[in-house]
């Protein structure tokens, strides 16, 4: 993973029930797809992927002047 692109860490515990089991959710971003996955310890229960036409940060730009643009009402 490190090689395909930036590694990021989170300083929160995210989790869900996953079929009764408190499992760990997260993601792995590259420029134009958003990978997410639901594991526990080394089992992974779950990955969904989301495609992207533009560069993700890009779009996160978007996104928020969007955002803000919308707050003013």
């Amino acid at each position: 993973m490190k090689r395909l692109g930036e590694v990021a860490t989170t300083k929160v515990r995210i989790y869900i029930d996953f079929r009764g089991r408190e499992a760990n959710t997260g993601s792995v971003g590259f420029s134009d797809v958003v990978f997410n996955v639901t594991w526990l310890d080394d089992e992974i229960f779950d990955v969904s992927a989301m495609e992207y036409s533009a560069c993700v940060k890009c779009l996160m730009n978007t996104f928020e002047m969007s955002w803000r643009y919308s707050q003013k009402w």
